[in-house]
């Protein structure tokens, strides 16, 4: 069983992102209110906003078994299960200046045809992983869909 867990980038971005948009909130709210206690608490709450957005809502992990099911987790809770030898699969990758900024992991599972459009396809965002993680699972996904 293969296990993908989040990048450590995307740790490493929470921490840095944290104190920047509590700064930013801090400087915005200072047009606006003149009491610094708030000012203060304001940018506190918005620090821990963005570290708990890193932290926890991007905890996601995915496992790929030998016999070609993919269980999806996030925040340790299983949320979703495929056997993807029946299902078809594909992804988007969502690109801004050479950086990517989003991947959209699609699985179809069988009976509901892969067209672009279709509705009943699953969505998983899997961009905490990471290029390099979802690339290597992406070409063990394609091997068991292959089969």
């Amino acid at each position: 069983m293969n296990m993908y867990k989040r990048a450590i980038i995307t740790i490493i971005w929470g921490f840095l992102w944290a104190p920047l948009s509590a700064i930013l909130a801090i400087i915005v709210g200072g047009f606006f209110i003149k009491e610094k206690t708030l000012l203060i608490c304001i940018g506190i709450t918005v620090a821990a906003l963005v570290l708990l957005y890193y932290l926890l809502w991007q905890n996601i992990r995915i496992t790929v078994s030998e016999d070609g099911t993919l269980s999806y987790y996030k925040l340790g809770i299983l949320r979703k299960q495929f056997d993807i030898r029946e299902c078809t699969i594909g992804y988007n990758r969502k690109t801004t200046n050479f950086v990517y900024h989003t991947i959209t992991l699609r699985i179809f599972p069988a009976g509901n045809g892969s067209s672009a459009g279709n509705e009943r396809a699953v969505n998983i965002n899997v961009t905490p992983l990471g290029k390099t993680r979802f690339e290597k699972m992406y070409k063990q996904l394609e091997e068991f869909a292959l089969k």
